[in-house]
């Protein structure tokens, strides 16, 4: 798909999104009101935006293992892991520690998601997913696996560059079929947690 076509799709979302605040506004007769209007027209666009960017990508990588076969996929996750290391690498916090992953990583989800926070201690954090619109979304369109590597790859890379002493594990995801995904991370009291300036 071309960038106009994917430019084209996303303003007819938004216009999509923005015509249904209107008449929503109408009825408000609460700022409150007014706000929650506004603010459901947006997150309907930036759904129908998320959606339309996960198909493009479920397209090409379908396509590029038709042509070059499955390893497309690790080279996929493995560019997922290196860019969200570097990124993390890179950021400037105050902490590297399980704080700084519950903040920067689950108080941060949407509404779309449902977690539940199973441990958290100055050692260890473990949250369970149990519902993830990027699952729903790739396993819809057939793509399960790239879906890992585009979106579920993420986590560990993340945690390499937050701080390498952190180890992160996980044995389910939604992405492959469990009934939930079980993020674990441990990080050694020993292990330094603060960041120089980077």
């Amino acid at each position: 798909m071309s960038q106009t076509a994917t430019r084209r799709g996303f303003i007819g979302a938004t216009l999509a999104s923005v015509a249904i605040a209107p008449a929503a506004l109408v009825h408000a007769e609460t700022p409150d009101a007014t706000q929650a209007a506004v603010s459901k027209a947006v997150d309907d666009c930036r759904q129908a935006a998320e959606g339309q960017g996960m198909e493009e990508e479920a397209a090409y990588g379908k396509a590029l293992v038709a042509r070059f076969g499955p390893p497309v996929v690790d080279t996929i996750r493995d560019t997922t892991i290196a860019r969200a290391r570097q990124w993390l690498e890179s950021a400037k916090l105050e902490k590297r520690d399980l704080d700084t992953v519950k903040a920067r990583v689950w108080d941060r989800v949407g509404p779309r998601f449902e977690t539940r926070l199973v441990s958290k201690t100055p050692t260890h954090l473990q949250y369970e997913v149990r519902k993830c619109p990027y699952a729903e979304a790739m396993r819809r369109l057939g793509a399960p696996e790239l879906g890992f590597a585009y979106y579920c790859a993420f986590d560990i890379g993340f945690c390499q560059g937050l701080n390498p002493a952190i180890r992160f594990t996980r044995t389910k995801t939604l992405m492959m079929g469990d009934t939930i995904c079980d993020h674990s991370y441990d990080l050694p009291q020993t292990a330094p947690a603060d960041a120089a300036e980077k």
